[in-house]
């Protein structure tokens, strides 16, 4: 397994999105721990709501869309649209 992202486009991460769909999903399990609060939520149901997230947007992980450039890797070319992505 490698972990490989390209270096050229300024990603910024953003996790708002998945946070929130997991909260008002209902499937946090929360308690109270001394003077503080864990939260936990399973596997399986944070991986559903996030191919859901990701379904509808692509970059849903991201504060914006990535700037690709034309003829340079990554490209969104000839594949666009036959994913069901517009």
């Amino acid at each position: 397994m490698a972990v490989v992202r390209y270096l050229d486009l300024d990603l910024k991460f953003d996790f708002s999105k998945i946070q929130e769909s997991v909260g008002t999903a209902g499937v946090v399990k929360s308690s109270v721990l001394g003077a503080g609060q864990v939260n936990a939520v399973t596997a399986s149901d944070y991986v559903e709501i996030a191919i859901q997230l990701l379904k509808k947007d692509p970059y849903a992980f991201l504060m914006r869309p990535p700037s690709y450039t034309k003829g340079r890797h990554p490209f969104d070319g000839i594949t666009k649209g036959r994913d069901g992505i517009s």
